[in-house]
């Protein structure tokens, strides 16, 4: 019984850990606890896994598809461009930083602009990843998400079909 508890107790707080990362996503100048209702968050919350990643390990390749977004709940990942034959350095994102969200924008298949590697600073980092694909079955195409929000101002009701 104990256990159970303990367990239980472990649970909500890798998920209220996946809320707040999520509430506080910034896209197109609004955050995801602003575009979305808080059973929305709660689904997408349930959906997103903690994944970790070793020092040294990329994340995500330039020119590979994105189908994944990122959270980075602790540790550092360095950012590189690739242009020609040179890669450069362009950024190290810390923990509340998020990466791949281009992957939930594109309705295509995008692909990534950037190389994201694990740097950790001697520590794994930690990220909670929410796939396209889960995204998508829960609420539909963030594009159209993002812009029913901005014409009503306020969340969206996904109970009627979108009609073109």
């Amino acid at each position: 019984r104990a256990f159970r508890a303990i367990m239980a107790r472990h649970k909500r707080k890798r998920l209220n850990t996946k809320l707040v990362l999520l509430e506080n996503v910034k896209i197109h100048g609004n955050t995801l606890g602003e575009i979305l209702k808080p059973h929305e968050l709660h689904s997408l919350a349930m959906a997103a896994q903690f994944k970790e990643y070793s020092q040294g390990q990329v994340i995500v390749r330039q020119g590979d598809v994105g189908d994944a977004f990122y959270m980075i709940e602790t540790g550092c990942v360095d950012v590189y461009i690739r242009e020609k034959s040179e890669t450069h350095p362009v950024a190290t994102l810390k923990a509340g930083d998020v990466f791949g969200e281009k992957a939930l924008l594109s309705s295509d298949s995008d692909v990534r602009t950037a190389t994201c590697v694990a740097s950790g600073r001697n520590r794994e980092v930690k990220c909670v990843v929410l796939t396209k694909e889960d995204f998508v079955r829960m609420l539909g195409d963030l594009e159209i998400v993002l812009w029913a929000a901005a014409k009503s101002h306020t969340s969206i009701d996904r109970s009627t079909p979108c009609r073109h």
